[in-house]
């Protein structure tokens, strides 16, 4: 009942009605259809565009009704002790863009690069950032160097694809180095990273360069994709004098003396 609660209050009467059913179909598997429908979210003051036969549906509760066992939803942490106003924000693995769409609305003076490799993922991304201005949508992986890359799916589902090298891959790799020059990013303020076990090459030496312009990160690694990824990116950070806290599955890491309260 208070997960109803919080449904409702998240996404109004009409909303709250469409994604209780969604996901009792879901729950119970019984189909809602394959196309893309939309909701009202409160938090942003506007549509959001999903699947809702797919794991587009866990995202959108997670990040604006409930989050599994966890009473803080997803990626909504309180940096207001850590910074004033962020200007430069890269999403890497931006899947539908629930995180660019929310931190718009946090920074709306922010510049947001979300990057998402997977086809169908990123024409609901630009469905869902059409009208923002400050978003600017990229079809690529985050990689530590040129190179081309190939999408494969998971068990997971739509939330769950990951790139690999391959000299016939469909797409080109991005590194975050290029993003600031391409974007005239000074800083990056904020770099959110869901990105299935590409962390390991992202953290890979020469990472320095960029980390150096870094304020905050929240990362949730894959170590069960990539072993070694999780030490990667620890080491990493602590060279840097990255703090962290934890955020559920995700870790947050920031630059003294000022503390984010997670």
């Amino acid at each position: 009942m208070i997960r109803i609660l919080k449904i409702f209050r998240a996404f109004g009467p009409a909303g709250g009605a469409r994604v209780s059913f969604w996901l009792l179909a879901k729950r119970l598997g019984l189909p809602v259809g394959s196309g893309v429908r939309s909701v009202f979210v409160k938090k942003l003051g506007r549509q959001v565009y999903l699947r809702p036969g797919s794991t587009d549906i866990y995202l959108l509760v997670s990040f604006f009704a409930f989050n599994g066992r966890e009473e803080r939803l997803e990626y909504q942490v309180d940096m207001s002790s850590l910074m004033g106003e962020a200007e430069y924000i890269v999403d890497a693995g931006a899947n539908i863009g629930l995180f660019s769409l929310l931190y718009s609305c946090i920074y709306p003076g922010a510049r947001v690069v979300a990057i998402e490799p997977e086809e169908s993922n990123y024409q609901l991304l630009l469905k869902n950032v059409r009208d923002e201005k400050n978003i600017i949508p990229i079809k690529s992986g985050l990689w530590n160097r040129c190179a081309r890359l190939e999408v494969l799916p998971r068990p997971t589902g739509e939330w769950g694809f990951y790139v690999r090298e391959s000299e016939d891959g469909p797409i080109d790799a991005v590194c975050m180095d290029e993003i600031m020059r391409a974007f005239s990013m000074p800083r990056l303020d904020i770099v959110k990273m869901d990105i299935e076990g590409s962390e390991y090459e992202v953290f890979s030496p020469g990472c320095e360069s960029w980390l150096s312009e870094t304020r905050v990160i929240m990362l949730e690694t894959h170590e069960r994709i990539r072993p070694g990824t999780e030490q990667r990116v620890n080491n990493a950070m602590a060279a840097q004098g990255f703090l962290r806290s934890r955020s559920g599955e995700t870790d947050i890491f920031y630059r003294q003396p000022a503390r984010c309260r997670v």
